[in-house]
């Protein structure tokens, strides 16, 4: 699910998506990326309801959280700097982006 959110990681910093424990109380699992050190995208989110109840979302509804961590150094090869780095800028969901043809190998 798309949220809406850009984010513009810094190169000394490493971001990851956690829940939010009353949401997780709830039945509800969210899980997203953790997003690598330049990076530049839009927040995209897995969302799955695990309880016997129905949970209703609105929009601006807190769901998710994202925890920086401040890296020691800068990485020798930040994601902005990748000539791989298939989900840079990535404004849409793509999925497997240029991974597709590697997951397809495995299965």
């Amino acid at each position: 699910m798309g949220t809406g959110q850009q984010l513009i990681i810094p190169r000394d910093i490493l971001g990851r998506i956690a829940e939010k424990n009353s949401r997780m109380r709830q039945g509800l699992v969210v899980s997203g990326p953790h997003y690598q050190p330049g990076h530049v995208t839009y927040a995209f989110l897995r969302i799955q309801n695990i309880s016997e109840n129905t949970i209703v979302l609105h929009k601006g509804i807190k769901i998710a959280q994202i925890m920086f961590e401040q890296l020691s150094e800068i990485p020798d090869m930040p994601y902005d700097q990748q000539n791989s780095a298939a989900f840079q800028n990535e404004e849409q969901y793509r999925g497997l982006g240029n991974y597709r043809v590697e997951y397809e190998k495995q299965t």
